[in-house]
């Protein structure tokens, strides 16, 4: 993923063929930033407003249109509902 604090960001993502996205951000990449067929690495690991962990892609939004999803965020599941990460 280009830097974040590119002007045509959506530009460069939109084109990616695979797209791994690291920032930190709870869901920064939306569905308008991907073009249909994306790979996505989502290394983000980040809490949401709702203190869940979450990536730094929209999941909901984003993964019906990649056709492969992979996130960090959901590998730690297991140890944030043990409260080990709290």
């Amino acid at each position: 993923m280009p830097f974040t604090h590119k002007k045509n960001i959506k530009q460069i993502t939109k084109n990616a063929d695979i797209l791994i996205s690291a920032i930190g951000k709870a869901k920064f990449v939306t569905k308008d930033m991907v073009k249909d067929g994306v790979v996505i690495i989502d290394v983000g690991i980040n809490r949401g407003e709702d203190g869940k962990l979450t990536g730094d892609v929209d999941f909901e939004n984003v993964s019906p249109k990649s056709k492969l999803y992979n996130t960090s965020s959901r590998w730690c599941w297991s140890y944030d509902n043990n409260n080990v990460n709290k």
